[in-house]
């Protein structure tokens, strides 16, 4: 095999493995997302409080990036990965319970003065 060969080879190793990654991603925000709608089969109507739903997600997200990135700072305990790959999965849950959601969301009939 020539090195043009190896180089395509290994190109295709790293797509392969990049689809198994996204397939594992999404599996689990899928999961998380059938998890919340189980236990809290109740969802917000307005989309004000929905989206708030995912901006606290979101911002748990961000905690945990802080405390990975700045370990100084860090006042939680255990593997910052983890919390980091958890509270990415829930933000992409509830980011999806919101879209699912889309069609339901009430809608101001007037005007605010």
């Amino acid at each position: 095999m020539n090195a043009t060969q190896q180089a395509a080879r290994a190109e295709r190793r790293k797509e392969a493995d990049m689809q198994v990654k996204q397939s594992d991603a999404l599996g689990n925000i899928f999961r998380e997302f059938e998890r919340a709608t189980t236990l809290y089969p109740l969802w917000p109507t307005d989309p004000v409080h929905a989206a708030g739903i995912v901006t606290e997600e979101a911002g748990e997200l961000i905690q945990a990036a802080l405390d990975h990135t700045y370990c100084d700072l860090n006042h939680h305990d255990g593997d910052t990965l983890k919390r980091m790959e958890k509270e990415a999965i829930q933000t992409g849950a509830m980011a999806l319970r919101f879209l699912v959601n889309l069609s339901k969301y009430k809608k101001c009939d007037r005007r605010q003065e």
